[in-house]
């Protein structure tokens, strides 16, 4: 017999089927109508009234609030007022269609109001005449997102922006109608908001995802608040000039690109945390405010103007054609000027913030500008004019290929770093201060000059490259460490100081011990010219002889401290009329030169005297151990000579009227040349 079956559709009919069993599968057409959900429709809500959004119920929001999917057309000269913080839609017309068509207005009660429109808010009608207007009022704030824009008919729409906020989230073009908003942002990701018109920001500028671009135009953008920039920021035009009033800080992965070269106006600082900085060759100009330019990533802004006022360098900066204006640059961080030429900014300051450093690093000829520094680096390659920069509060370096001229008497506080594979001549007649040298490549020329050292401590002098002097280094810091080197003429002074030196070293003219102590340690020390020592002159070590080609002379209150009983080599004589000449048991060597003599009171333990040298004692001599060698010793008219030990010496004169010898140890005395001895 037929089977029977009723159930619900969504009419909620009841309908009963008379005929054949069915299977009750949940895929059999028939039965889908009843276990299937009912499909949500989306509402087309009109407003031909003024309307506050809270007051709608036809929508399929909650509570019959529009929701995402609903489309909204406001006409007839009404105002859809915004008085929620979380309406929605997926369009919105300003103006609609007719019957009762008219012009439309969106309006928003307060700054916190907000809607979020997932589609284009249009505005503007074609079925009136004149063409309908949309308006979009935010004068008492609001936000409003949307996807973009569109405008239908030839009237001007018109935006109040109030003090309220515009988010886009979609590919779009600004209407051209629009030319002020208070607060814009983009943040569509992968999508492009392109102006319109010459637009100006009342308020905030926020590019958090996506682009936007001034287009290919001559459009100009003008920012009164601040601009941030965590997307990408593109000025693509090639004319007219962007003003940013407030600061402007590209955030992390943000990117900044001056694709049309733009000239840009900042008035408020700018601060690079981004992924890319692309300023492009238009003139970047500070003005009206006293400003910073830094960030956590380095800035290169090839033609920088500042006028007036002050920019503060907070973090790595690159100008690569000109630094002018009538203002001021004050440098806290790294700034590297890359042009040829001169500095035309009006004030650079570069020497009141401790650790910043100013690095000239064009390739090619560079002008440094005269001003104090606190750290000056020549860099990259080409010659660097120093003429009238006198003060370097921290370092100076020259490195690459670069080189110095024409620089005035300069002082470097800090250590002057030569590492330049290049060569430089200092300007002649000029003596320069520094605290170091560290001089490890190329060639430095001191012309004859006077180079005083005034630092202390570990690497005071460090020379391996080359030094080709004839001037002389003057050591007046408290613990000077210098190291294998050549000098012209060396002077210690140092009142109260210790100065040492650890390599071998050679003087070709003058060592000058004026005051401290210079102590010499185990390696050779040659002294090409004379030797004064007012103050102390102490030998550490046995190891490596010490030569002495000129006179060597302790002057009054001058010590000589042979503690390490290193053997001495004299070539000039020695004279001591100082306070305490300690010799040590090694052996003092008077050799090469054929004429010598000693003055003073002196013990020397061990003596040698080697051909061609004849050594004449002028004063008192004692030798206590040993006198040797194959030249001859003339004890002279006021010569009192003590031999304490053995005497091998070839020749032993003592004929002179008023000398003595005295033999204070059995032995043969020599039987020549003697007036009478006391033995």
């Amino acid at each position: 017999m037929p089977v029977e079956f009723k159930f619900l559709v969504r009419a909620v009919a009841l309908i009963v089927i008379t005929g054949f069993l069915l299977p009750l599968a949940f895929d059999n057409p028939l039965f889908k109508p009843v276990f299937e959900p009912e499909t949500a429709y989306a509402a087309a809500i009109t407003i031909t009234t003024n309307t506050n959004w809270s007051a709608i119920t036809t929508g399929t929001g909650a509570g019959g609030q529009p929701g995402s999917a609903d489309t909204i057309v406001v006409k007839n000269a009404a105002t859809l007022t915004v008085d929620v913080t979380n309406g929605a839609a997926a369009s919105i017309n300003l103006a609609g269609a007719s019957p009762n068509a008219g012009n439309g207005t969106l309006a928003f009660s307060a700054s916190t109001s907000a809607v979020t429109v997932s589609g284009t808010l249009t505005l503007g009608d074609t079925a009136n005449t004149p063409d309908a207007i949309g308006t979009i009022n935010m004068t008492n704030g609001g936000i409003l997102t949307a996807a973009g824009f569109a405008k239908v008919g030839t009237s001007t729409q018109v935006l109040t922006p109030g003090i309220g906020t515009i988010i886009l989230t979609g590919t779009n073009t600004l209407l051209a109608d629009f030319t002020t908003y208070n607060n814009l942002t983009v943040n569509g990701s992968g999508a492009t908001t392109t102006l319109g018109a010459n637009t100006t920001l009342n308020g905030n500028l926020a590019v958090t995802a996506g682009t936007l671009t001034t287009g290919v135009t001559t459009f100009t953008l003008s920012v009164t608040g601040t601009s941030s920039v965590s997307g990408t920021l593109t000025l693509a035009s090639t004319a007219g000039t962007e003003t940013f009033t407030g600061a402007v800080t590209v955030n992390s992965l943000g990117v900044w690109n001056n694709l049309g070269n733009r000239t840009v106006t900042f008035k408020g600082g700018l601060t690079h945390n981004g992924t890319t900085f692309t300023a492009g060759s238009g003139v970047q100009t500070f003005d009206t405010n006293s400003q910073s330019l830094g960030g956590s990533s380095a800035i290169s802004i090839p033609s920088v103007t500042v006028t007036t006022v002050t920019l503060t360098n907070t973090g790595t900066w690159t100008v690569t054609t000109a630094l002018a204006g009538t203002g001021a640059v004050k440098n806290n961080s790294t700034l590297n000027i890359g042009f040829t030429g001169s500095v035309g900014i009006a004030t650079l300051d570069g020497s009141t913030t401790p650790g910043n450093t100013v690095v000239y690093n064009f390739a090619g000829t560079q002008t440094v500008k005269p001003v104090s520094y606190q750290h000056l680096r020549l860099s990259t390659s080409g010659s660097k004019t120093m003429t009238s920069v006198t003060t370097i509060a921290g370092d100076m370096t020259i490195n690459g290929s670069s080189t110095m001229t024409g620089n005035s008497g300069f002082a470097v506080t800090g250590t002057f770093n030569y590492t330049s594979s290049g060569s430089t001549t200092l300007a002649a007649s000029t003596a320069i201060s520094i605290g170091k040298l560290n001089l490890t490549a190329g060639t430095l020329v001191d012309n004859g000059n006077t180079i005083t050292v005034t630092g202390t401590g570990a690497s005071t002098w460090t020379q391996t490259g080359t030094f080709t002097t004839t001037g002389t280094a003057i050591f007046t810091g408290a613990a000077p460490a210098i190291g294998a080197a050549t000098f012209n003429n060396l002077t210690i002074n140092g009142s109260g100081a210790t100065a040492t030196l650890g390599g071998i070293t050679t003087v070709n003219a003058a060592l000058t011990v004026t005051a401290g102590n210079l102590m010499v340690g185990a390696f050779a020390l040659t002294i090409n010219g004379a030797t004064s020592v007012t103050d102390t002159l102490t030998i550490t070590s046995s190891t490596g002889v010490k030569t002495f080609t000129g006179s060597v002379t302790i002057n009054s209150g001058g010590t000589w401290n042979n503690s390490g009983s290193s053997a001495v080599t004299l070539r000039g004589g020695l004279t001591h009329s100082g306070t305490t000449f300690t010799p040590g048991t090694g052996v003092y060597t008077f050799d090469t030169t054929a004429s010598q003599a000693i003055a003073g009171t002196l013990s020397i333990p061990s003596l040698t005297v080697t051909s061609p040298a004849v050594l004449t004692n002028n004063g008192t001599l004692t030798v206590g151990t040993a006198l040797a060698g194959t030249g001859s010793l003339t004890n002279g008219g006021s010569g009192n000579l003590t031999i304490g030990g053995t005497s091998g010496i070839t020749t032993l004169t003592a004929s002179a009227s008023g000398n003595t010898v005295t033999y204070t140890a059995p032995q043969r005395a020599r039987p020549s040349n003697l007036l009478p001895t006391t033995t």
